[in-house]
């Protein structure tokens, strides 16, 4: 075995943390997953590409934070007839 250290902001390893720890892990034992996985596919194992991240798919992540932390702000159906009425509405 060998140490391994890093810097990273304290908020990101607490948030880090609490996400491995829903899933029944703590932070080494998914930084060690992550590692053998990236060796595993001798690569990252998920989609590290810069184009990944068109106009896109960011004003989607951007609009996903504004639900969350802002969910009055957008409406709500109480089904999904009326959604889709709202939808096929000619405006």
């Amino acid at each position: 075995m060998t140490d391994l250290t890093i810097n990273v902001d304290e908020k990101l390893k607490k948030d880090a943390e609490a996400v491995f720890n829903r899933l029944g892990m703590d932070l080494p034992s998914a930084i060690t997953l992550f590692l053998r996985t990236s060796v595993r596919c001798d690569g990252l194992p998920f989609e590290g590409r810069i184009e990944a991240f068109n106009d896109e798919t960011l004003d989607a992540i951007a609009e996903a934070e504004e639900l969350k932390n802002h969910p009055e702000k957008f409406k709500h159906y109480d089904s999904v007839s009326d959604l889709m009425e709202d939808l096929n509405k000619d405006d």
